[in-house]
């Protein structure tokens, strides 16, 4: 993974409010504090030269878009949005198996585990709840690419939600008890973002990076679905 010193800030659209990136693997999206250089919220900071607010989080490994406000006043707007179900967030995943039935519902409240220092998640009846969206693009049957949509937005959902239907990321190090050293880092990218606001906000794409493009030839899963499912999404 590239040092923190070496990160290249792709912007993906710029108004001036929001700032949507792609942001690269290896890297939390905020950090311990303000002061953390090992995180893409002071990247932004140093780049912009003025605070800025992350609207989500993607995980340190997880790659693609991610927002960020310019102005204080836009963050309670745009968390309304999430809650109200106004943004939709899609990704792409590289997974091992295949799935059981297409599209697939996920409906498996999720509760943090008590581990001082560690972030780590369980599929139980006392967590809260999570729904996940899951359509399988194309597969080998031993690995498959799908798309997945959020309908919650749990810490680790994703990657804990896959391993529950049998079908965890491939390079998955936490949810996964299938051997694998494909990949190095767990193959799911943040692919789209759309929105109820006009363009160039109304849909936010990532590319597809190098990285899992390489990982998809390797195994021979074809991208080809991939591409007509983006060229269903409003252009931006």
């Amino acid at each position: 993974m590239p040092s923190p010193a070496k990160i290249d800030i792709q912007p993906l659209v710029e108004t001036d409010q929001i700032l949507a990136l792609n942001k690269p693997p290896g890297l939390p999206t905020t950090g311990r504090d303000l002061d953390d250089e090992d995180c893409l919220q002071y990247q932004v900071m140093a780049r912009e030269g003025a605070m800025v607010w992350a609207l989500h989080q993607l995980d340190k490994n997880t790659s693609g878009v991610v927002l960020f406000a310019r102005k204080k006043s836009a963050v309670q707007r745009w968390q309304r949005r999430w809650t109200d179900g106004q943004i939709q967030k899609y990704y792409v995943a590289l997974v091992h198996g295949s799935l059981s039935e297409s599209p697939l519902r996920i409906e498996a409240p999720i509760k943090r585990l008590a581990r001082p220092g560690y972030t780590e998640v369980a599929i139980a009846d006392d967590g809260k709840p999570a729904i996940t969206e899951v359509k399988q693009l194309s597969s080998t049957g031993p690995y498959s690419l799908v798309i997945v949509r959020l309908l919650t937005g749990r810490t680790h959902q994703i990657r804990a939600h896959l391993q529950h239907v049998g079908c965890p990321l491939i390079g998955e190090k936490l949810y996964n008890s299938i051997p694998c050293a494909h990949h190095d880092r767990q193959a799911l990218h943040a692919m789209a973002i759309t929105t109820d606001q006009s363009a160039p906000l109304d849909c936010i794409k990532a590319p597809f990076p190098d990285d899992l493009r390489q990982l998809a030839t390797r195994l021979g899963i074809d991208l080809a679905p991939l591409a007509l499912w983006m060229a269903g999404l409003p252009s931006n």
